[in-house]
């Protein structure tokens, strides 16, 4: 298995699937491909991941498109055959962690109570 950290911004909400008791989110990511060679953008790379158990659940309730967030996991490839039965794959991050590191974007919806900050001396 091939360990994966980093970071980059949510392309669209969390989507949340049960499972019976289990509850798995599925999110998209955006990250910027860096080239320390160039010193430049070298484009965004957009990234499958999901994430299994109880830290699933702030990761759906505190997080909305656009949020910026670190995640540590596990690169996996899922492989299926389509309608047609042509063999498919994708390389997938099977989220073991995260941290948040950004606010939730304004003008988000509330999907659950977040600690207020407004009182905050920085």
């Amino acid at each position: 298995m091939m360990a994966i950290q980093g970071m980059g911004r949510l392309v669209a909400d969390p989507v949340v699937h049960q499972f019976g008791e289990k509850q798995m989110v599925q999110l998209r990511i955006a990250s910027d491909r860096y080239d320390p060679k160039e010193d430049n953008n070298r484009g965004v790379d957009f990234v499958d991941a999901k994430m299994w158990g109880p830290r699933s659940d702030a990761l759906a309730k505190f997080t909305a498109k656009g949020s910026l967030i670190f995640i540590v996991g596990d690169l996996e490839v899922e492989k299926w055959e389509d309608k047609d039965g042509a063999k498919r794959s994708k390389a997938v991050i099977r989220m073991r962690d995260f941290e948040f590191a950004s606010k939730k974007p304004e003008g988000s919806p509330s999907k659950g109570s977040q600690p207020s900050t407004s009182d905050a001396p920085f």
